[in-house]
Order: structure tokens, then C-alpha cells, then sequence
């Protein structure tokens, strides 16, 4: 009895993670692809915690764009990927969104 207790909460105990969406933007205008040489990546994450589906807002998408503007104030952001994913939990998971781009300056 307690080896199939130990069996059924080290099955029950384990993490998953899920990938739901990628999405890849264009390099703009020619001028644009022209300059790719002498552009710099930048990236930025942002996160929400769920606990029993109970999910309020959604925030941090804008925040995490915002982030990322940010950090390609005086130029172009070029190239963008994102990746949504959720790491499931025990009653709770975490949505993750990274972005990533390239600046053109």
C-alpha cells in the first residue's frame, strides 16, 4: 500500500509544458533587409500565474511588447518572434510570452 501511495505521487507530481503559438514577423522594407548587418537583437519575457484556471487580465502581453519597445527607442524593431507557452502545475500554470527582435538603429 504505501509503494503504490509513493507510485502515485511521484506520477501525480510532475510539471508539463506546452507550446500554443509562434509567430514570426517580416524584416520590413528593403532598406530595411539592407541594413540587418548592423542591427542588434533584443528580447524581452513576461509572464502571468494562475491558480485554478482563475485567469483576471492579460497585462503582461502589453507589458512584455512594451518591454521590448523600450529597449530599441530610437530605431526600428524588425524581425519579431514570439513564442506563447504555458508550464502546467499542480491546480495552477504559468503563462510565458517571450519576444524577440531585431533593432535597427
Amino acid at each position: 500500500m504505501k509503494r503504490a501511495l509513493t507510485l502515485i505521487l511521484l506520477l501525480s507530481s510532475g510539471c508539463s509544458y506546452s507550446l500554443h503559438q509562434y509567430q514570426a514577423s517580416d524584416y520590413g522594407s528593403e532598406n530595411a533587409r539592407k541594413n540587418l548587418a548592423r542591427a542588434r537583437a533584443v528580447e524581452a519575457t513576461g509572464e502571468k500565474h494562475v491558480i485554478l484556471g482563475l485567469s483576471g487580465d492579460t497585462d503582461y502581453v502589453e507589458a512584455t511588447y512594451r518591454d521590448l519597445q523600450a529597449k530599441c527607442r530610437h530605431g526600428e524593431i524588425v524581425g519579431i518572434n514570439s513564442r506563447y507557452s504555458t508550464s502546467l502545475s499542480f491546480l495552477s500554470y504559468t503563462e510565458k510570452l517571450h519576444m524577440q527582435g531585431l533593432c535597427l538603429e
